[in-house]
């Protein structure tokens, strides 16, 4: 029956009414031994339908289903790229014998890819030393006196390695490759 308790004792049903009912009577005061006398039921009972906060309710006990032997390649899959299509997945699921619909692939993928998408909100990037370096080329903007009340513009030249963050610049007052190259070789020195 929905929304029921099954008493242990007896094979009797007692549903939402019944819990209305016996909170109903609680509150105006009837006392619980006459309340389990009118509605034809123990006081165990009443104790129990006065204990839950909440009427009661149906729920269903899960069953299997065709995906849960695939739980852990898809969280392979899941892991690797979050944003995986569920078509994508149901292709490689099937090379590996899965035999059920995509529906219920999207349900499982719609329960279980939040939890990957929030474990993946940042990402550490790592490098060994001499694997890479960034070089920028910088027009900062600025005028530099260079005597007799003339001023030109400054660019600069900045190398970083990120494996150990070591910075160098090299400031020149040109933008061409004549004054790009010898900076460079002023920041790897």
């Amino acid at each position: 029956m929905l929304g029921s308790i099954r008493r242990p004792e007896e094979e009797e049903v007692f549903g939402v009414q019944d819990w209305a009912e016996v909170h109903r009577l609680d509150r105006t005061g009837v006392p619980k031994r006459a309340i389990a006398r009118r509605l034809g039921m123990s006081h165990t009972t009443v104790h129990r339908l006065l204990g839950l906060q909440e009427p009661p309710r149906y729920e269903r006990r899960r069953t299997s289903s065709l995906v849960d032997p695939f739980a852990d390649q898809i969280a392979a899959m899941l892991d690797t790229d979050p944003r995986v299509p569920a078509t994508v997945v149901l292709q490689h699921l099937r090379r590996d014998g899965y035999a059920g619909g995509i529906t219920i692939l999207k349900e499982h993928l719609a329960e279980v890819r939040p939890q990957f998408q929030a474990a993946r909100t940042f990402q550490r990037t790592s490098y060994l030393p001499g694997e890479i370096s960034q070089v920028d080329w910088w027009h900062t903007g600025r005028q530099v006196p260079v005597g007799k009340g003339a001023s030109r513009e400054a660019f600069g030249l900045v190398a970083t390695l990120p494996a150990s963050a070591a910075h160098a610049a090299v400031f020149t007052f040109g933008g061409t490759l004549g004054d790009l190259l010898p900076a460079g070789l002023g920041c790897f020195e």
